[in-house]
């Protein structure tokens, strides 16, 4: 059973296995076009619904075959309905069996969020003295298309090299088409003198929220990682304050 997916192409493995301690391979062949097997829909691809022979299977193996399922618009989609593959089988004494495919009630597919590239990337910073505590804040953006079936995103810092500091502060749930640029600031280290430089490194994710999307089905997709971007801070320099006289 297909439900929500995010736009673009997703892949499902089933496997043929042989169970069998001892005895023969097995042999058969896919089919959708004969024997109940009916595979129609064009959204459908991949050697799991391709007419063609697989095998042999030695006992306690298995062979598998992919099924891609490829959605190219966000919302609601056309069910997949009545597609099956018969798995037939050479030994009459071995089943054939029908794999059905088909997708969920009101299933949606969903724009995945899209971090844009991090601005101002380098940051020059101007010079300051010993203690100083300028921090310059970076435009994080979701490229997305705005809607509720868009993937919002979220942004925290990761590590830093050199000099290189940040406020801590992150992005929640960043709707498509959508700017932060007060959350996420960065600087340098100014507890000494002397030309600093650095870089800090930010991660992005892509989650759903079910409260924004009161009139979208709850899409139960995984949050997963999206990608880093690292930040250059050019050098500048920290001086002490002159003494008066």
């Amino acid at each position: 059973m297909v439900g929500n997916v995010r736009v673009g192409s997703i892949t499902y493995t089933y496997n043929i296995t042989n169970t069998g301690t001892t005895g023969p391979s097995l042999r058969g062949a896919i089919q959708n076009a004969a024997n109940g097997g009916n595979i129609t829909d064009a959204r459908l691809s991949g050697n799991g619904v391709l007419s063609s022979n697989w095998g042999p299977v030695v006992p306690g193996s298995s062979v598998s075959r992919d099924i891609t399922i490829t959605i190219n618009t966000a919302g609601i989609y056309t069910p997949i309905a009545n597609q099956k593959v018969n798995i037939l089988n050479n030994f009459e004494n071995t089943r054939s069996q029908l794999l059905t495919i088909q997708s969920s009630a009101n299933a949606a597919a969903y724009n995945p969020a899209v971090a844009g590239a991090v601005t101002p990337n380098p940051v020059t910073l101007s010079n300051q003295r010993v203690g100083g505590t300028t921090l310059q804040a970076l435009t994080i953006e979701n490229e997305a298309p705005a809607g509720i079936y868009t993937e919002k995103l979220d942004a925290s810092f990761g590590g830093t090299t050199g000099n290189a500091i940040t406020n801590g502060g992150s992005v929640s749930l960043l709707a498509g088409e959508g700017t932060d640029n007060t959350s996420m600031r960065v600087g340098i280290n100014t507890t000494s003198a002397g030309a600093k430089s650095g870089t800090a490194t930010l991660n992005f994710r892509l989650r759903w929220h079910r409260h924004e999307r009161a009139t979208a089905p709850e899409p139960g997709l995984a949050d997963h990682q999206h990608l880093r971007q690292c930040v250059l801070i050019r050098p500048w320099a920290a001086g002490r304050q002159a003494r008066s006289p």
